[in-house]
C-alpha cells in the first residue's frame, strides 16, 4: 500500500510475492453493502486485509476481512449471503494436478506453510490448503471431503494434516486422517510444538 508492504504482513514474513499468490488486497476505507429482510445494511471493512476464497475452478465464492489494527471487536469479518467457508478448501484452486497437500487450519497458517515449504526443494510440490477449522465437512455433495475426492481424480494421493500442536487438535487431526485414509488417501499428521499454529513457529 503506497509502495510499501503492510507491517501486518511483514511481521508474518509475507512478502509481495506471497501476497500476490494468495491475491490479498487492502481495504483502507471500504464497506460491504447487503440486504437483510429488505433492509439495506453494511459491514465496515476499513483497515482490513481482504482475503479472497476461490472454489476449485478458481471462481471467487467468498472472502474474509482480517483486521490489522488490533482494535476491532471481530478479527475476521465474513460477508453475508456468500458460500460458507466450511464447504471450501482454501487455496484448493492451486492444487490442480498435485499429488500431495498439507492442510492447515486458517488462511495465515496456509501462508506460513507455503513460505516454509518453498524453502525446501523436496516440499515445493506440496500444496498448502486450509480447512477453516479443525475438522472436514462431509456428506452434502458439496463438502470439503467431496472436494478432496474431486482432487483425487486429478492425482491427489497424500494428505498431511498440520493443525496446531494442542492435544485436542492432534486428536481431531488423527480423526480426519482416518477419514481420508478410508477414502483411499495416504494420510499423515504433522506434530507442531505444543500449543503452536504453523504461523507461530519458524519455517
Amino acid at each position: 500500500y503506497c509502495g510499501r508492504n503492510l507491517k501486518y504482513l511483514e511481521n508474518r514474513n509475507i512478502t509481495s510475492t506471497y501476497a500476490t499468490y494468495f491475491h490479498y488486497r487492502i481495504s483502507v476505507d471500504g464497506k460491504f453493502e447487503y440486504e437483510d429482510d429488505g433492509k439495506k445494511r453494511f459491514q465496515d471493512y476499513s483497515n482490513r486485509i481482504i482475503i479472497p476464497i476461490f472454489d476449485l475452478k478458481g471462481n471467487l465464492v467468498s472472502f474474509q476481512g482480517r483486521d490489522i489494527t488490533g482494535k476491532a471487536e471481530k478479527k475476521y469479518l465474513f460477508p453475508p449471503g456468500f458460500a460458507a467457508t466450511g464447504s471450501e478448501l482454501y487455496n484448493g484452486h492451486n492444487v490442480k494436478n498435485a499429488s500431495r497437500i498439507a492442510i492447515g487450519e486458517g488462511v495465515f497458517d496456509v501462508a506460513a506453510i507455503k513460505i516454509a515449504f518453498d524453502q525446501d526443494m523436496e516440499l515445493r510440490t506440496v500444496v498448502p490448503v486450509g480447512s477453516f477449522g479443525k475438522h472436514l465437512s462431509y456428506g452434502d455433495g458439496a463438502s470439503q471431503v467431496d472436494k478432496l475426492l474431486a482432487l483425487k481424480e486429478n492425482g491427489l494421493r497424500e494428505i498431511t494434516f498440520m493443525w496446531d500442536g494442542e492435544t485436542r487438535a492432534l486428536h481431531d487431526a488423527v480423526d480426519a486422517a482416518l477419514l481420508v485414509k478410508s477414502l483411499g488417501f495416504f494420510a499423515k499428521v504433522a506434530v507442531l510444538p505444543k500449543g503452536k499454529d504453523p504461523h507461530e513457529v519458524p519455517p
